[in-house]
């Protein structure tokens, strides 16, 4: 009994659990599972070179499937024991009414039964036929729906398969578009902020050399009212005088006084007036220009969100929403300026909200920088040129371009 006991339990560790009967060739796949080798195969079909464990449902390639020689070895030992040592005890099934054996299956209602069920009013004109033969049929029928079934499986593990390929391709092509998002909005921000750094040097420099002109143009007109000054004190003081005094060398004093003439030189330097002026001029049409650039913008963004959220379902709209909120604004996101920065640039109008170094004119060195992202090369983008992401692109492209013919303008 006890030699029986092990041959049981050894029989169960060389069952395929795929077919449930004792190993045939067996096999063993990376994960380290064992099967049939014709079982794993046949699991394999419609998927390539890969297969998927039917345990741990790891994928492995279809070429480590190996031969498990040690388990070839335990099946011919089990198999050439004798066959009473090799089967466990089965307990017979009895009849629980009649206490007898069932050697017959009826046809009507599907059940077995012994002899004297067969002989009872309830199946006496029942199709009833030998166990054997019910079995031998039945087989047939099971084996033709495992078969069916088996194709459903490849089916759908072939359509998931399918499915997974087509889903890592759209995320492939979302990570595409974040990177070129990314990369394009980060050459506009290096590029503002490098004619940011040029534009109010510029204008730091026109104030020191207007404070220079300044300070010049003081110096000049101090000394001259100090010297009309002196000689009106001059004057006044000869008046007290007696008048043999008063009178001595009266007639020079007297023309030196009234050929007193005020050199007044220009306040300012008519270049420096004149590039003012220039920089004034242009920077209105860039304040402009950034306006109409901002609102299309923002108009196309509201066109262009709409007509992404139109005809998603409820869940999507959900989960874009509770993304959106978790998102800090694009303004949140810019570092604050240096109050250092900015403290010769003039504010701008509140419903214009741009920074107040932008409205200036871009440096030369730089309008490349500019230029390059303007016509930013899109070969590598496989968007439909007719979708509405990129016709707003192409209206993105030709806006910047407007710009920028306006701030190269003399």
């Amino acid at each position: 009994m006890a030699g029986q006991q092990f041959t049981n339990k050894l029989q169960e560790e060389v069952i395929c659990p795929i077919c449930m009967d004792i190993l045939q060739d067996p096999a063993t796949i990376d994960c380290g599972h064992s099967f049939c080798l014709q079982c794993i195969m046949r699991s394999r079909e419609g998927l390539d070179s890969v297969i998927k464990c039917p345990l741990c449902n790891k994928i492995v390639k279809r070429d480590t499937i190996r031969p498990n020689w040690l388990l070839v070895n335990l099946v011919e030992k089990i198999q050439a024991m004798d066959p009473s040592e090799e089967q466990p005890e089965v307990k017979e099934l009895k009849c629980p009414k009649h206490g007898e054996r069932f050697h017959y299956f009826c046809e009507s209602d599907g059940k077995v039964l012994c002899v004297a069920c067969c002989g009872s009013k309830d199946h006496k004109f029942h199709n009833t036929i030998l166990l054997e033969e019910a079995a031998q049929s039945f087989q047939g029928q099971i084996q033709s729906q495992v078969e069916a079934l088996l194709q459903k499986e490849r089916a759908i593990v072939q359509m998931k398969l399918q499915g997974d390929q087509r889903i890592t391709t759209l995320m492939a092509q979302v990570e595409q578009e974040k990177q070129k998002i990314s990369t394009v909005f980060e050459q506009l921000l290096q590029a503002l902020k490098e004619e940011k750094n040029f534009l109010l040097s510029r204008i730091n420099w026109l104030d020191q050399e207007l404070t220079k002109d300044r300070n010049s143009y003081l110096a000049s007109a101090e000394a001259q009212l100090q010297s009309l000054r002196k000689l009106k004190d001059s004057l006044k003081a000869r008046q007290l005088l007696p008048p043999r005094e008063m009178l001595q060398d009266i007639k020079p004093v007297l023309s030196r006084s009234a050929g007193f003439r005020f050199l007044s030189p220009p306040p300012v330097s008519a270049d420096l007036e004149k590039k003012l002026n220039e920089t004034k001029l242009r920077h209105e049409s860039l304040i402009e220009s950034l306006k109409k650039f901002q609102d299309k913008c923002q108009a196309d963004g509201k066109k262009d969100k709409s007509r992404f959220l139109k005809g998603l379902d409820k869940h999507y709209i959900k989960s874009w929403y509770l993304l959106e909120k978790s998102n800090p604004t694009p303004m949140e996101t810019l570092e604050p300026e240096s109050p250092s920065d900015d403290r010769n640039a003039k504010p701008l109008p509140p419903k214009l909200k741009l920074s107040p170094s932008l409205p200036n004119l871009f440096r030369s060195r730089s309008r490349a920088s500019i230029a390059s992202f303007v016509f930013y090369s899109n070969e590598d983008s496989s968007e439909d040129p007719g979708s509405p992401g990129a016709a707003w692109t192409e209206e993105l492209k030709a806006a910047l371009s407007e710009w920028l013919r306006a701030i190269k303008s003399p």
